[in-house]
């Protein structure tokens, strides 16, 4: 039996390899593939450590590399082709989609699960080179209000319907997206700022 590997992402803790395999998610949170003609994100796991130069031999293919997830994986761009010429490579463990499920905060996938249409404020991460006013257009065709962008726009802050969320994380250049911080006074604060 092969020696596991976990992929440990804010939603949980995985070996996608294991007879389990990556958690189900519920439907609405899923991709199948991405088109053929277009590029999408993946998880690309090595077999181990990662040396510069299996990161070269990727990077030869036309991959994007992003982030690096641990153990011993990175979140790419790349296209349907390049997946099949990257999942060739010798040092290559697992390639998967990057699904929506995976870039929902777990309070937040927790706030999805209660009963009846909420309006929430949410932050959404996006991918670097993605094109912010297109996602800004469909973040507004989904009833989004947005009420801040980050310099360089690689934050977009708004409020949404939780009916609305799943089409949001599968909004294509969503990295990840998170509820705002609610700030609440401990009553030990209070009791300090009466003194």
């Amino acid at each position: 039996m092969k020696e596991a590997i976990p992929i440990h992402l804010a939603m949980g803790t995985f070996d996608p390899l294991s007879h389990t395999g990556p958690p189900p998610l519920p439907y609405e949170l899923t991709l199948k593939r991405y088109p053929e003609d277009k590029p999408g994100y993946y998880i690309v796991q090595f077999k181990g450590p990662v040396l510069k130069q299996w990161k070269e031999a990727m990077a030869a293919k036309g991959v994007t590399i992003l982030d690096y997830i641990p153990q011993f994986a990175f979140l790419v761009r790349m296209d349907h082709q390049t997946r099949k010429a990257v999942q060739a490579i010798h040092s290559v463990r697992w390639v998967g989609i990057y699904q929506p499920g995976y870039r929902i905060s777990p309070d937040l996938m927790k706030k999805l699960s209660e009963k009846g249409e909420q309006l929430i404020e949410v932050i959404v991460s996006i991918f670097d080179g993605e094109d912010v006013s297109s996602l800004k257009s469909k973040i507004k065709t989904l009833g989004g209000n947005i009420t801040e962008i980050s310099p360089g726009g690689g934050k977009i802050r708004l409020a949404i319907s939780t009916n609305e969320i799943a089409d949001l994380v599968c909004l294509s250049g969503v990295k990840y997206v998170e509820r705002v911080p609610e700030f609440k006074l401990s009553p030990t604060s209070i009791r300090r700022r009466a003194e």
